[in-house]
């Protein structure tokens, strides 16, 4: 889902996620339960678990 978006914002991947943490707007998706999860290996200063939130807050608004 993440991927689709950057693409059609034309952003890289990596800006993208760079862009969800640091901004306040959710697209506000219905949540659903995840089919597969893909590991992300970032470089950054930013806990796993806060990274996670932001992306769930991005994406569901919660």
């Amino acid at each position: 889902m993440i991927s689709y978006m950057a693409s059609t914002r034309r952003k890289k991947f990596s800006d993208f996620l760079d862009y969800i943490l640091h901004t306040d707007e959710c697209i506000g998706l219905n949540e659903v339960s995840p089919t597969a999860f893909r590991k992300i290996s970032l470089s950054s200063d930013v806990s796993e678990n806060e990274i996670s939130r932001k992306i769930k807050y991005f994406l569901f608004c919660r």
